[in-house]
């Protein structure tokens, strides 16, 4: 990763602890850490191309598929990734 800090919103925090509980609680650790370990790599990629996932339909900010269920959220700027926050694909949303 390049010198890329990554901030959280708290309620990306919050979404992401909510999956990571439901995750664990419906099909144990192996899976929370395979999911854990998607991420990693999305933010890695994102890090080294900020433009590597499309616009989104709010301006300023870019929409990845980390599964079937859940999206990332996020905006760069200068040496910055934000993450805004993480949706349910399969419900109404503003991204």
């Amino acid at each position: 990763m390049r010198n890329n800090t990554i901030t959280w919103s708290a309620e990306s925090i919050t979404i992401l602890e909510d999956i990571l509980d439901y995750i664990y609680a419906e099909w144990g650790i192996n899976p929370v850490i395979d999911f854990q370990n998607e991420l990693n790599s999305l933010l890695n990629a994102i890090c080294k191309n900020h433009k590597l996932c499309p616009a989104s339909k709010v301006i300023g900010f870019r929409k990845c598929v980390l599964s079937k269920q859940t999206s990332l959220i996020y905006r760069f700027s200068k040496s910055e990734l934000e993450i805004i926050t993480f949706i349910d694909n399969r419900s109404s949303h503003m991204y």
